[in-house]
């Protein structure tokens, strides 16, 4: 699950564990580790948000351990995130060394301080489609021989339009998003709902979770496409799928 970073010859026991990237005149309060203390790594343009000596193949001996594990970099990349723009790296980012690090963020800058541009200012949405479980023509209890296969066809058929209006609605809906939010990504369909990602403005300070011209407001307008589905759409998180 780890992802470790290692110099060609050089394999340090103090890991440089990375949860971000951020700005390095972003103003942070820094959270607590996973086992110990955060610090800031400038690196030219960027700063990375560590913590140095964690053992990660510790971690990941305890199932209990890990998932703990799992949770807290979560929680430290969103507490983050509520003080400064950032790019959230997944759970398991660590470098062999400082060194190691340094070198990583160097012949990568370009790239990074790009996707850091790009959502400056901005907070990942998720809107969840749940299909609606629509009602099918009842076959008669006295129905039998032909009479039942044309009721069994007839059903199907319905679920096979259903399927296709489903689809429909849900290419509508995604172009509709993208004409307001241009910055969108569909995910693969699980726990039978599927999934569009997209960046939006997102407001820090007094109070505010989100910007007065926010997702929020458009969710009646997309529920009213999608009557085949029902339309959710979750708080504002780190940009997780835009890095």
């Amino acid at each position: 699950m780890a992802v470790c970073y290692e110099h060609s010859h050089m394999a340090s026991l103090q890991t440089t564990y990375t949860y971000a990237l951020l700005p390095p005149d972003a103003m942070l309060v820094l959270p607590e580790g996973i086992a110990g203390a955060l610090q800031r790594i400038p690196v030219g343009s960027l700063d990375a948000l560590v913590e140095v000596g964690l053992d990660i193949e510790t971690l990941q001996s305890d199932d209990a351990r890990l998932m703990r594990a799992v949770l807290h970099h979560d929680q430290v990349i969103r507490e983050a995130f509520e003080q400064t723009d950032l790019l959230p790296l997944r759970f398991g980012t660590c470098f062999r060394s400082q060194t190691d690090l340094e070198n990583h963020l160097q012949d990568n800058a370009d790239a990074y301080l790009a996707k850091l541009a790009k959502v400056k200012g901005k907070a990942e949405y998720t809107v969840r489609l749940k299909p609606v479980v629509a009602s099918a023509s009842a076959i008669p209890a006295e129905a039998g021989g032909k009479a039942y296969f044309l009721a069994k066809k007839r059903q199907f058929q319905e679920q096979f339009e259903q399927q296709q209006q489903r689809q429909q609605q849900r290419d509508v809906l995604r172009e509709a998003i993208a004409q307001i939010y241009p910055h969108l990504f569909t995910a693969e369909p699980r726990d039978g709902m599927e999934r569009l990602y997209f960046l939006a403005d997102f407001s820090r300070g007094n109070g505010l979770a989100e910007p007065p011209q926010s997702p929020q407001g458009y969710l009646e307008q997309w529920q009213a496409l999608c009557p085949l589905w029902e339309v959710m759409l979750d708080a504002p998180l780190p940009p997780y799928h835009f890095v």
